[in-house]
């Protein structure tokens, strides 16, 4: 891990994560390298907002002049209604995770499903042309989706252990791409699954410390997948993604996704673009930091 130093003065940017609970972000880590790597002056702290103080919170935001917020679990639904405006992707999404001040106002968009879009684009994962799989329809899967609509799939296919809250994602999404067609099963309609699919496992079933878990272990369903992301990345490779890998699939897990929405958010918040070198160089010292203290 490369030791950060920083100098706080009066110039220095105030960003942060507001969330409940948030000791084991790894947000600060990423954005530190950010500023590292920019040479950037800013700092990014952590938040915790007790149950009840979000609005209070978003008005400290504005009373204080933070330069930007972060938000997760559980308030990426509820601090939209104290924003002034909301991005139409988030808006379709039904969820904001970065609250970025334009002239006096606070404007929410969500990085998920970009962060998730930089990472396939990243690793050549192919959305466009490709059909795609949703495993999962919590949060995460409504990124997924609104990922691969603007990413021109060729059709999405949402599968979930019960079929109603996929069927409430194809109904919220539905109207961002009325071209691109959207389908919903349930985790054994694996003929619903094209050949040669993009799958994206969007649940919690597989992150450490159930490692010999896994949504769907049917050899069908892994026959007919040419790629896998999963959003999970502790462990490094999820049971999911050794079954895909055994079948040929290029596999690809949430580590990347986590630091390329971070990226958005922090090119959302300073107009700074970073270098195809120091991505690397981030990227790098993240996943080494990572899996050198995560046990695997």
């Amino acid at each position: 891990m490369t030791q950060i130093t920083k100098c706080i003065n009066g110039k220095t940017k105030i960003f942060g994560l507001l969330g409940n609970p948030v000791e084991h972000t790894q947000s600060p880590f990423i954005h530190q390298l950010f500023y590292e790597a920019t040479e950037f002056n800013g700092t990014y702290n952590p938040f915790f907002v007790p149950v009840g103080q979000l609005e209070q919170a978003i008005l400290g935001m504005r009373g204080l002049s933070l330069s930007g917020l972060n938000v997760t679990i559980p308030y990426k639904v509820d601090v939209m209604e104290y924003l002034d405006l909301v991005d139409p992707i988030a808006q379709a999404i039904g969820a904001v995770n970065t609250i970025v001040p334009v002239h006096g106002k606070l404007m929410g968009y969500n990085t998920d499903w970009i962060g998730l879009k930089m990472a396939c684009d990243y690793y050549d994962i192919p959305i466009k042309g490709q059909e795609c799989v949703i495993i999962g329809a919590g949060g995460a899967a409504r990124g997924a989706v609104a990922m691969c609509l603007e990413g021109q799939a060729t059709s999405v296919t949402i599968i979930n252990r019960t079929r109603e809250k996929a069927e409430r994602i194809k109904n919220d999404l539905q109207k961002m791409d009325m071209d691109i067609p959207i389908y919903v099963g349930g985790l054994e309609d694996f003929h619903l699954v094209k050949p040669n699919s993009v799958a994206i496992q969007t649940t919690s079933v597989g992150m450490h410390p159930h490692e010999d878990a896994s949504p769907i272990f049917n050899e069908e369903f892994f026959q007919k997948v040419d790629f896998i992301v999963d959003i999970i990345y502790n462990p490094k490779e999820t049971v999911f993604m050794t079954k895909g890998r055994e079948h040929q699939a290029k596999v690809l897990n949430g580590l990347s996704m986590l630091f390329f929405q971070a990226l958005k958010a922090f090119e959302y918040w300073t107009d700074i673009t970073l270098t195809a070198s120091q991505i690397e160089w981030c990227l790098h010292q993240l996943e080494t930091t990572v899996y050198n203290n995560t046990k695997n």
